[in-house]
């Protein structure tokens, strides 16, 4: 045997050095270029074929079944001659007019924005002028509301009150301060009733007052115990920003030498974190920690030289850098402080030309000098370098002070540096112009740090504050209620600054427009502000469904074309216009493609809208008016609003078995917005059928698209197609659902029932798929059905506009997409119809789609393995196969794609199913594991056979713990489908490298969420199934294969093989094993297995047991009764760590790590198990999974979650994964990594909670659900890897 495998090792390093020795052109083996259409001949028509299959033969059956399936199955033919038979109007597509309407409906809803803040404006400045007059002081603060006034509102997230005005105010305010809180609430109260989507209002004066409406206490957000200092950060850079527009650049130094008590330095880092919160975008910024040496941020080079664009990644590094600065043992050096941070802005201001730039050094200090002599150095090193930008420098200087600590000489050495009092010292003055003067502030508290920032920045020129609106960049709402945008005004009295003005605005209903763009015209839209920032794009997701801080994203990242730099140079000077511009497509063939970007501004706003145009038709074909006959009325996909007693359960899902239920998307109606934030009730969705019902014309629209009933009349001609198939077809048994929908919204779905109305059809794979293999049949990979039919895949087809002679082509416009789930066992039971020879023992036969995720797999089946794979891509399956196919370089190409919401670069497989002939061995598996790929015609699949005859090793390392690339340069090298992260380069603001500019991602959708239903309709339907199926009518496993509800039954619950295999309820032995659990978490129907009994067997059952029974009853309950009162004890004295938001608990790890292996002790870790209401996928890996002895792989099993199975239904991570490595230390990460913290507005206090320093900013942030590796070594990780042996 030893001699066997050392001669295949040398033939395959002989056959290797050959093949990289030979002249092969260089591109067959690189990365990242266009496919090549290479004769396949070549390399298979010489082959020999697999066990005398003809594949491209088969493949072209399996294309015929498929069409079959479309057409009989989805009842394609019968919708296609509808739509045939339909009359069409042609309508001019005026791209001028399609942007002029565009522009003016977000005008309008702009506007009543913009006039909500200048009545508020004007009411302030009208206040203010009768405070003279009469003093207006009175106050209700935010933290003492009484709880009885407030209430919960769901706009707000928040109990609130909309009949009060609360106050977050300095307590150090003189007793006659203006107040106006009490006598705005009735122009706020007024600007809601006008408009109700506003959020926020809020007025901030130059005091550091911060009033707000409506009224809350922040009882629901983790500021709650914190919110007597919450006037420290509530809209604090706003303030900044709108009071001085201009950019300022700011260095902040921060003392940390040996003369600052521990408490002294917190508070100096809590000023900090307040002075860096309180910039905005256009400023520039550095922080610096000083000692006997400048302690700079080393995330870039540039930190050294020069100040960075605030960026959110810039705050959020910064943020990091000044909670991680200790004390140290050397004195400040003071004047290696300035000349540094003068250095510094020099080097800034230098390479920006506008004149009205400011610069400032903020010094946070003690300011204790090391000698008397000293401080005149330091003043001679200002004067000499502000001399040489003409005292363009303000510095602004903070104390920290602590009770009992004498400060006079520190006092009076800040305060001069602040003045820029040379003559005290006797520095000369080296130039002529005036020098601006800074503020100097003693502090012996953050509580008191409202005012010191509005402070400072009064030495800028206050002059620039104009009438002029301010628009902030989009942020997410803490609330948890999507993206908002403040806008906000200054308000004046005699040319000063009495404070701002300003409401938060959801940008979901202000973008609305652009978000739901139609469709249908083969056209996007999107918005950006004047610096180029993409406010809304079509790559982005929706505003209403982020959790995260999404990347600000300059409009040349995600229009990633050549020449698209000019038109936003254009875009941004001229206020309309058109360009043309020509696109090169490097996929499966280069092609070329003729494009318009068409723009206008906002009004008054800073904001731009564009369309781009991707066709260059004049004329698009609409339905005429249809009135379609029907039988039954329309039934609207609320049935549990509308419920009736013939309603029924498909699988888990309420259903109506009657007729088919139509959703209407947002997109389907003229405010999209208003629709996803109203709760539909039984009045509305009358109002909804019976508009669409209406034949006469004389019923009012409730709010739909022009050419939504047309869409419904036409999909209503396949309903009772649908439910007689559903009755009568051969595949009854084996289809989920059928389901259709149109560019417009309109889905058709049977059996259908209610979903959450945030669904959008067009923008699920089984759709965008469709849509981008027009004419094809197009298949999904796997994902786990909600309805509770298990995983499933989707298949898809497009449906073309009518025409009269029925004679369709490729390019036809299509109108709507038509769809059949199925499971995913029944892809495989149509390979095994279609190819026998799959069932030979060393033949594995696999089908996989344009991304490379199998469809069909022996290995992703329960059948086998007890377990189904959500998403298994055939680089985790076919290890051997995927390193192989990665040379045919005309056949598969890696490539990337940049998200911009969580900020991550998606690295995946495009396959060219363009692909001609036969695919089979290039470099490796010649001998062991020869195989052969083909494109399935008409698909966006491929077929492939493996015949393996012998055990041969390849590697493509998968992360077992989540999906980061083990490494982020690109190679050609095999790996899983992974993710990198997506660097921001901190000195520009934008990417960090060139080769990072990849074409934005698909916009990620959320999958539909079923309805929760009220007790009663549960318990109604409880039991009524709408299809009843016999699964043990089923003999066969490969009849049972697919079945809807049904599972082929082969192993008991030891993992034994039954001795009577049978088709059973999929609750009973989901994944062919009884008592396993669904991933719904259901409980499973335990059943006994009941064996034929031998004569030992039934002379026991004669035997009486009661009284042993009960014996044996009463001595377990006292030993656990024992065990208990022990366990209780011991754990008394134990601290816990709290995990996540459930009621989980982890036992200190300090003990011995053995005592921690539940296997051993036989207990959980005192862990309580949560109740969870989403599915939890079975196939997490479990914390107590080992990989088996002998180097054999878990085949990918760890790769897919790095969670426990649905067996546990913990959320955190079991110790005993530390005993395996003791470099692992228990901390606890983010699952997905999220952006940085959005340093301000409700997001958090800049200052940091009162902690020991040691502690740092990430372990406060982590939560559960990982272990990670302590990062020693920043260019090192150290992580499980999966290798895969075949």
């Amino acid at each position: 045997m030893a001699i066997k495998q050392a001669l295949f090792i040398f033939a395959q390093i002989v056959f290797l050095t050959s093949v990289l020795c030979s002249n092969a052109p260089k591109s067959h083996r690189k990365m990242g270029f266009s496919f090549k259409k290479v004769p396949m001949e070549s390399h298979t028509s010489k082959r020999k074929t697999i066990q005398g299959v003809d594949l491209r033969h088969e493949a072209r059956k399996f294309t015929l079944n498929l069409q079959h399936l479309s057409n009989s199955e989805m009842g394609l033919s019968t919708i296609q001659d509808a739509f045939d038979s339909l009359k069409y109007s042609a309508k001019n597509i005026d791209k001028e007019e399609y942007l002029d309407q565009l522009t003016s409906h977000i005008q309008q809803k702009l506007q009543i924005y913009l006039d909500a803040v200048s009545k508020n404006k004007k009411m302030v400045e009208y206040l203010y002028n009768e405070h003279l007059k009469k003093p207006i002081t009175k106050s209700l603060d935010c933290c003492m509301l009484n709880h009885t006034v407030i209430r919960y509102d769901s706009q707000y997230n928040l109990t609130i009150s909309r009949d009060l005005t609360c106050d977050l105010a300095p307590s150090f305010l003189p007793q006659t301060y203006f107040n106006p809180g009490r006598n705005l609430t009735q122009t706020f109260y007024k600007n809601v009733q006008h408009e109700p989507k506003l959020k926020w209002q809020y007025f901030i004066s130059s005091d550091g007052l911060h009033n707000e409406y409506p009224a809350h206490d922040f009882g629901s957000t983790p500021w709650h115990r914190s919110c007597p200092i919450l006037y420290d950060t509530r809209n604090r850079d706003l303030y900044i920003s709108t009071v001085t527009p201009q950019r300022k650049h700011v260095v902040i130094l921060v003392d940390h030498g040996y003369s600052l008590t521990y408490k002294q330095l917190h508070l100096a880092k809590s000023i900090a974190q307040h002075i860096l919160a309180s910039l905005s975008q256009n400023d520039r910024v550095s922080v610096l920690g000083i000692s006997n040496y400048v302690q700079y941020l080393d995330k870039a080079k540039c930190l050294i030289d020069q100040l960075v664009p605030v960026t959110l990644e810039a705050k959020h590094y910064f943020s990091q850098f000044i909670d991680s600065l200790t004390k140290q043992q050397e004195a400040a050096n003071h004047t290696l402080a300035f000349t540094r941070a003068f250095e510094l802005i020099e080097s800034s201001l230098a390479l920006n030309l506008s004149l009205h730039d400011e610069a400032m050094i903020i010094y946070i200090s003690r300011g204790l000098l090391s000698s008397l002599t000293e401080a005149p150095n330091v003043l001679d090193t200002i004067s000499l370098h502000n001399a040489a930008m003409a005292h363009r420098v303000i510095i602004s200087s903070y104390a920290v002070i602590e009770e009992g600590r004498p400060i006079l000489y520190e006092k009076s050495f800040l305060e001069a540096l602040a003045e820029q009092n040379f003559a005290k010292h006797h520095v000369p003055v080296r130039h002529s112009n005036p020098v601006k003067r800074g503020h100097f502030l003693a502090v012996n508290s953050s509580n008191i740090l409202s005012l010191t920032a509005g402070m400072f920045y009064k030495s800028f020129n206050m002059s620039t504050a104009s009438n002029k609106t301010h628009f902030s960049l989009p942020y997410i709402d803490p609330n948890g209620q999507g993206l908002i945008m403040s806008i906000t005004q200054a308000c004046f009295h005699d040319n000063d600054v009495l404070g701002i003005v300003g409401v938060d605005i959801p940008v979901a209903d202000l973008v609305q427009d652009v978000t739901y763009f139609e469709q249908d015209i083969s056209a996007y839209a999107f918005i950006i502000d004047a610096q180029g920032y993409a406010v809304m794009h079509p790559s982005f997701t929706r505003p209403s469904l982020l959790a995260f801080q999404p990347m600000h994203t300059d409009i040349i990242l995600l229009e990633n074309n050549p020449g698209f730099q000019d038109i936003k140079k254009q875009m941004l000077r001229d206020r309309s216009g058109a360009r043309p511009l020509l696109i090169i497509h490097n996929d499966t063939v280069r092609t070329m493609a003729h494009v318009v970007y068409s723009w206008q501004s906002l009004g008054d706003s800073p904001h731009i809208v564009c369309i781009k145009w991707t066709n260059q038709n004049e004329r698009i074909r609409e339905i005429k008016s249809t009135k379609v006959k029907r039988k039954e009325n329309i039934v609207y996909h609320r049935i549990d609003v509308m419920f009736k007693s013939s309603h029924c359960k498909h699988i888990k899902q309420l259903a109506s078995a009657e007729s088919p239920v139509l959703f209407l998307a947002a997109t389907a109606f003229v405010q999209p917005f208003d629709y996803l934030s109203q709760v539909e009730t039984k009045r509305m969705i009358q109002a909804y059928v019976a508009y669409l019902s209406d034949g006469t014309g004389y019923i009012a629209n409730p709010g739909l698209q022009e050419g939504i009933r047309n869409d419904v009349a036409a999909l209503g001609i396949i309903d009772n197609k649908w439910v007689e198939l559903a009755k009568n077809s051969e595949m009854k048994d084996y289809i989920v659902r059928r389901y259709i929908a149109t560019p417009s919204g309109v889905m058709k779905t049977y059996p259908g029932g209610p979903v959450n109305k945030a669904f959008d059809p067009t923008s699920r794979p089984w759709y965008v798929r469709a849509m981008r293999f027009k004419g094809h049949v197009t298949i999904t990979s796997p994902y786990l059905d909600i309805a509770g039919a298990g995983f499933i895949v989707s298949i898809s087809r497009t449906i073309n506009e009518g025409k009269s002679s029925k004679q369709h082509s490729w390019n036809d416009r299509p109108v709507a997409v038509m769809g059949i789930d199925v499971r995913v066992e029944f892809m495989y039971k149509l390979l095994l119809d279609s190819m026998p020879v799959c069932r030979h023992t060393h033949i594995r036969c696999f089908i996989l789609d344009n991304e490379g995720y199998l469809i069909a797999h022996p290995t992703i089946l329960g059948l086998q393995s007890g377990k189904h794979i959500e998403r298994a891509h055939i680089t985790i399956k076919e290890t051997l196969v995927s390193n192989d196919i990665l040379r045919h370089t005309h056949f598969v190409q890696k490539r990337m794609c940049n998200s911009y919401s969580d900020r991550k670069i998606q690295r995946y497989y495009f396959f060219n199913t363009s692909l001609e002939g036969t695919l089979s061995n290039l470099l490796f598996g010649f001998y062991c594991s020869p195989y052969q790929i083909t494109s399935i015609p008409g698909t966006n699949l491929f077929l492939g056979i493996i015949n393996q005859t012998c055990q041969a090793k390849a590697f493509c390392p998968c992360n077992n713990n989540d999906r980061s690339c083990f490494s982020c340069k690109m190679s050609p090298d095999c790996e899983c489908p992974c993710e990198c992260k997506l660097d921001i380069d901190l000195c520009t603001g934008g990417l960090m490298c060139k080769e990072d500019r990849n074409e934005g991602c698909r916009r990620t959708t959320k999958p539909p969420v079923l309805m929760p239903l009220s007790k009663t309709v549960t318990e109604l339907v409880k039991d009524k199934q709408c299809f009843q199926i016999d699964c043990q009518s089923f003999k066969t496993r490969e009849s049972c294969f697919g079945v809807v509800g049904c599972e082929w039954c082969h192993m008991d619950s030891n993992r034994s093989n039954l001795d009577d295999p049978h088709c059973d309820d999929q609750r009973k032995c989901y994944g062919g094993i009884y008592g396993s659990k669904t991933p719904y978490n259901d409980d499973p129907i335990i059943v006994s297995i009941v064996k034929a009994p031998d004569d030992s067997e039934m002379s026991a059952q004669s035997t009486p047991v009661g009284p042993v029974a009960g014996g044996i009853m009463g001595c377990f309950l006292l030993l656990a009764l024992g065990v208990y009162c022990y366990r209780h004890r011991v754990h008394q004295n134990t601290h816990h760590y709290v995990c996540g938001e459930t009621n989980v608990r982890i036992a200190t790890l300090e003990n011995d790590l053995d005592d921690l292996d539940p296997e051993q002790t036989g207990h959980t870790n005192n862990i309580v198990l949560a109740t969870f209401d989403q599915p939890i996928s079975p196939y997490r890996m479990n914390a107590n999974y080992h990989r088996p002895g002998g180097g054999e792989s878990d085949h990918g099993y760890s790769t897919m979650t790095p969670h426990d199975d649905s067996e546990q239904a913990s959320t955190c991570i079991e110790p005993i994964l530390i005993k395996e490595n003791k470099l692992f230390s228990y901390t606890i990460t983010p699952i997905l990594p999220p952006p940085p913290r959005v340093s301000s507005r409700r997001a958090r206090s800049p200052s940091p909670p009162l902690k020991p320093l040691a502690v740092t900013n990430e372990q406060l942030n982590m939560v559960p659900g990982q272990t990670v590796v302590p990062e020693s070594d920043p260019n090192k990780v150290l992580a499980h890897v999966t290798v895969h042996a075949y």
